[in-house]
């Protein structure tokens, strides 16, 4: 009986608990800065903050509620690196709460839910949470997944209300989030239409409700963006970015991964395979579509399956876009939705087999439920242990102590010369000392030669500079190479600084390996670069040096 029982919000609440407890890490403000990455994030925030409006004023690579939001939090702890890590973290959080939500639906047993919520936070909790990447873009769209499910759960068009509103919101943050839900909303309500698993009626005014709720965010800010003149730069960027972005990013160059049906089913069926792995969860999906002919076949098409289908859409979505980073936390992150179909599945076959046991009642069936149930047991705890082992500072910590060992080694950059940064908008941040030393001495230069309403250009990829020395970037592109996403933005950079030059640019004197893979492995953009490189070097001097940059003054 106590294998058969419900899980309950209670449950959840136990879940999320354990799941806050089990990813604490005490110095998440440990470690070295990682300059590009949230530097897609800190100029536009700092713009937000001083009044400008996203994409008139400032491009951004996704939502304007990824600059809105930290931008709020800024004003109201401060305006502080640390609020963006903290930021990052309650994302990431966010999204196993929702997924614990999500399977509490689908799930029928409390003991497989109990089961499932260490396994999904061993496999899919990214790595780079506290530094300088988080999952807020994913948990808005697992929110909205969670709000149609209950509709089809309880058949109240409320729950699509809310379930349009939050896919808005999604879309706002991370454009790809919302449209995912959005699909497995349409193509469930779809179905449910066509094979009267719901009353059409019903089905008809849960979509009215659903396109009201999206209707409620988008409309007032395409109003707000129509006022400030920033509705066709928004359509532009958004445009551009899901048109071109992969013409100019291209993972492929330094990762492997399938780029067509043919080379995923290669990986498919080779166990050899480099991508291998990373196909695996594809046998799930085929083996829901398989379910759900079954379902259909057998006319036992139900409200569950209705479940399961919204789920399976915007799970196979986002595993089947998550490719391009499959060395990345976004792989792991696209990974959320497969895991509570497979616990889904294990719980389906597990008690098929004990309820055929029960039935038979032999002495093999008896000893084959029993080990059924310790093996799932087993292996869905031992394998989460071991990850956490690996991955968790808490489980390291106490795992040392139970082992007696001296728990220092569990402090980012024990082994390194570190201090914190002597820098306001970065005070406490422990780094290494060698990027303390530049960032000091970059932020002591700027001080005292560019005035605070100066504009500061920094090339390639360095806008983090320009938060933390509290100076405005030139033009609307935080990271001069997202110009590089269109020809035109390119040309209007470069139009701008031939007729209106700052004082001072800043430049990276090193081009990550990385960066020259990812971006100079393509003739356009080796092209764009050469042409930014001529103009710094025909028109400014080298006035400074640090470790890592050079600071360069018009002649």
């Amino acid at each position: 009986m106590m294998l058969r029982k419900q899980p309950t919000y209670w449950d959840v609440l136990v879940l999320s608990s354990f799941t806050v407890l089990i990813t604490w890490h005490p110095y998440f403000l440990h470690g070295k800065i990682n300059i590009f990455e949230i530097g897609l994030y800190l100029p536009g925030i700092q713009s937000v903050l001083n009044g400008e409006i996203p994409y008139r004023d400032v491009f951004h690579l996704r939502g304007p509620l990824e600059l809105y939001v930290p931008a709020l939090l800024m004003k109201l702890f401060g305006v502080h690196i640390g609020v963006l890590y903290s930021y990052f973290y309650v994302g990431s959080v966010l999204c196993l709460i929702f997924c614990a939500l999500i399977a509490k639906e689908v799930l029928k047993r409390r003991f497989i839910l109990y089961l499932f919520v260490p396994v999904l936070i061993a496999r899919t909790f990214p790595r780079v949470v506290f530094t300088y990447w988080g999952g807020m873009r994913y948990a808005l769209g697992l929110l909205a997944v969670w709000f149609i499910i209950k509709f089809f759960k309880s058949e109240k068009p409320r729950w699509l209300l809310g379930a349009g509103i939050v896919s808005a919101l999604a879309s706002l943050t991370s454009i790809e989030m919302g449209i995912y839900a959005g699909l497995g909303a349409l193509a469930a309500l779809a179905i449910s239409f066509v094979l009267k698993v719901q009353d059409r009626g019903l089905v008809a005014k849960g979509l009215g409700m659903y396109l009201a709720g999206i209707a409620l965010i988008a409309v007032p800010y395409g109003l707000y963006l129509a006022v400030n003149s920033a509705l066709v730069p928004y359509w532009d960027a958004t445009l551009t970015i899901v048109s071109n972005m992969q013409n100019v990013i291209d993972p492929h160059l330094v990762s492997v991964y399938p780029r067509n049906f043919s080379e995923a089913f290669a990986a498919m069926i080779n166990p050899v395979h480099t991508n291998f792995k990373h196909m695996t969860p594809s046998y799930l999906y085929i083996l829901l579509l398989v379910y759900l002919f079954w379902e259909y076949r057998n006319k036992k098409f139900s409200r569950e399956d209705l479940m399961l289908i919204c789920l399976g859409i915007y799970g196979f979505i986002m595993y089947n876009t998550g490719f391009r980073g499959i060395w990345a936390a976004q792989f792991e992150m696209a990974l959320q939705p497969e895991k509570i179909l497979l616990f889904f599945f294990a719980e389906m076959f597990l008690f098929l087999a004990i309820d055929f046991s029960y039935k038979k009642r032999t002495a093999f069936l008896i000893c084959l439920r029993y080990f059924l149930i310790v093996a799932m047991i087993g292996s869905s705890l031992g394998y989460a242990i071991a990850r956490y082992n690996h991955r968790f500072f808490v489980s390291k910590f106490i795992g040392a102590k139970i082992r007696g060992k001296d728990t220092a080694y569990l402090r980012p950059l024990s082994v390194v010369e570190s201090r914190p940064l002597r820098i306001e908008r970065a005070k406490g941040i422990i780094v290494p000392a060698a990027q303390a030393d530049e960032l000091e001495q970059i932020q002591e230069f700027i001080r005292t030669h560019v005035a605070k309403d100066e504009v500061l250009f920094t090339y390639p990829e360095l806008g983090t500079y320009n938060f933390l020395v509290d100076r405005r970037f030139y033009g609307r592109f935080p990271l001069a190479t997202f110009t590089w996403f269109n020809d035109r933005w390119h040309a209007e950079l470069l139009g701008q600084l031939n007729s209106s030059r700052p004082r001072y640019i800043i430049l990276g004197k090193e081009i990550p390996q990385y960066w020259k893979d990812v971006y100079l492995g393509l003739e356009p953009n080796r092209k764009k670069f050469q042409q930014m490189m001529d103009f710094i070097h025909s028109n400014y001097v080298l006035v400074h040096e640090t470790p890592r940059s050079g600071i360069y003054q018009l002649k």
